[in-house]
Order: structure tokens, then sequence, then C-alpha cells
């Protein structure tokens, strides 16, 4: 029987899934951190083959089973430099040929889970921000996610970095006092000049976006400054949600949204202002929930690079087998 290969690979960790013709999920299999940019291709290749590996295990596969295909979601990827960059670890991933293994990036395998292949844009906010889009025409477009150096605007790493930049303008008088700032001199241990030389890339990156959570707070009891943050922070999302649109020619038509990441489940206050951001920019736009998760995305794509159209039925057992293997592992099970 054929079998096809799923990999959701990100910051945290990877998530693969091993999928039969029928759309049936077989197995399941999770591992590390799987972004090269951060991990290396060597942290990268124990990440992938180790999510694969477990994958087989719980699906019951020899370890010399071949997939048919296999499609990479990786975050940061996608380009033909990273194809090469990841070469050897294609070919050893245990695909009938390396013109049978996608690599695509994080954004590309979550909208296919989002929109099960069909028109809509999604929005990741979490620790970093970025957008993507297909028109009914099969048109991609992008915005965002260029790094929290010079991007990742409206991020749970931007909000907190402009929380860190309100304590510090507190501090000096810049800034009327607040409850917020001082909750963030706490968290970060009072240091201004160590808290002034935190940087934006790997540990120091997750902790800035940890203090995104203290705004939320600060908001829901009324902080003008937390408020500020929060409204800035959802303006800069809704605009790349409206910059993708402006490119897929849809700025003017009705649009679903998905929204993915950590900051979809901060609260009804920042998704409120996120909503509004979007409604005012695009009138026609609508937030809906997503399908499937990402990682059935990069499924779908494997299978659609194979030759095969998915079907409703497909879809269906898709989800339903996935959800029965979530309630069927224990957490505490190295392969779920």
């Amino acid at each position: 029987m054929p079998y096809y290969l799923g990999i959701d690979g990100g910051g945290t960790q990877t998530r693969a899934v091993i999928v039969d013709e029928a759309g049936c999920v077989r197995g399941s299999g999770l591992a590390g951190p799987s972004n090269y940019h951060s991990v290396g291709v060597e942290g990268a290749r124990a990440a992938l083959l180790g999510a694969q590996q477990k994958a087989m295990q719980s699906a019951s596969l020899p370890q010399m089973s071949q997939f048919d295909a296999a499609c990479l979601g990786l975050a940061g990827c996608g380009s033909e430099e990273d194809r090469l960059q990841l070469q050897s670890i294609m070919s050893a991933l245990n695909v009938r040929g390396a013109s049978s293994v996608l690599i695509e990036s994080d954004l590309r395998i979550a909208h296919a889970g989002a929109f099960e292949g069909e028109a809509g844009m999604v929005l990741i906010a979490g620790t970093g921000s970025s957008c993507l889009g297909v028109n009914a025409q099969g048109k991609v477009a992008r915005s965002g996610g260029w790094g929290p150096m010079f991007d990742d605007r409206g991020s749970g790493f931007d909000i907190g970095r402009m929380a860190i930049m309100h304590a510090l303008r507190a501090a000096d008088g810049r800034d009327t006092p607040s409850s917020l700032a001082e909750q963030v001199m706490e968290k970060l241990g009072g240091d201004l000049r160590a808290i002034a030389r935190m940087t934006a890339t790997g540990q120091d990156r997750t902790r800035i976006a940890s203090l995104a959570p203290l705004v939320f707070a600060a908001a829901a009891l009324n902080e003008p400054c937390a408020s500020a943050i929060i409204h800035v922070a959802a303006e800069e999302l809704a605009r790349m949600v409206f910059a993708v649109a402006k490119q897929l020619e849809m700025d003017n038509k009705p649009i679903e949204v998905v929204v993915l990441g950590g900051l979809n489940s901060a609260g009804r206050l920042f998704f409120q202002s996120l909503y509004d951001a979007v409604r005012r920019q695009l009138p026609l736009a609508s937030i809906v929930s997503d399908m499937m998760p990402a990682v059935l995305g990069a499924a779908l794509m494997a299978m659609k690079h194979a030759g095969i159209t998915a079907t409703d039925e497909m879809l269906s057992a898709m989800k339903r087998t996935y959800e029965a293997m979530k309630i069927q592992l224990s957490p505490s099970n190295p392969i779920a």
C-alpha cells in the first residue's frame, strides 16, 4: 500500500504523520526543533528523522518501508537554497527518489491544512508573525516573516519588545510609570543595563515573547500603555493581511482569514482588536477556524505531489483518524 509522509517542523518541535492512499492517518511522531537556521543542519536532521522513525513505529511499519512522497513544511524554509542545504536529509527519509520530496515553508502547509487546498489566508501570530494567502486562481502571496531583527511586527516577541521599551522609558522619565512597567522589570530581574543588552535571537527571543501575557493582563485592567501596545500589534498584523489581499487582488472581495499561533488564544480583548483592525482595512474579510492542523496540510501536499486529488471522503477520514490517534496515544508516550 502506498504511504505518504507529512512533516511540520518548527523552532520548538517537529511532528510527522504517515497517511495511506485512503487518507487515513496510520502513525504520528514527535521530536525536537528542526529549523536548521537555529539548530543547524545536523540538528534538523536528527529531529526530522526522529519524528519520522517514531511515526513509523506508531504505524507498525518496517524500518525499510518507503514512502511514495513526502512534504516537509519547515519554519524559515522553502527556497532552493534551503533545498540544497537539506539535500542530505531528504535522501535519508525513506522516500522513493529526491524528486518525491517537497520542502515548503511552515506557512504553506499551514494554509494547506487550514483551507484544505482552497482559497484563503493564514495569519501566523505567535512568537513571530507572517501571512500567506492563495486566491481562487492558485496565486500565492505572502507578507511579513522577515525575522525579529527587522520585522515580526504584531507578534508575541514584538508585544514583549514594546513592553520592554515602555518599561525602560518609564524608568528614565520619558513614559508615565505603570504597573506594567513594574511587572516587566520584576520578571526580567530589574537590571536595566542587562535588559537593554537583550538580543532578538535564540533564548532571549522566547523570553521577550513571554512578556506578552503581562500586556494582555494590564490591558484588561485598562492600563493605557498596555492598550496602546495591543492596538499597535493588531494594526501591524492587519497590515500584513491587507498587503497579501492586495497582492491577490482580493482587497475588495470576500476573503476568509485563519489566525494561527500562540496569540490566537490571547483572549477576547486582543482578538477583538485584531478583528476590528482587519475589518477596517478589509471590510469584506472574515476570521474563521482552521479545518486541519499544519501537519495534515503537509500530508495533503505530499499526496498532491504524487498526483492524488483528495476527495471529501479522504479529508474526512484524515481528520477523523488523526483525532482518534491523538486520543489513543498517551501524552507520556514518546511516539505521540
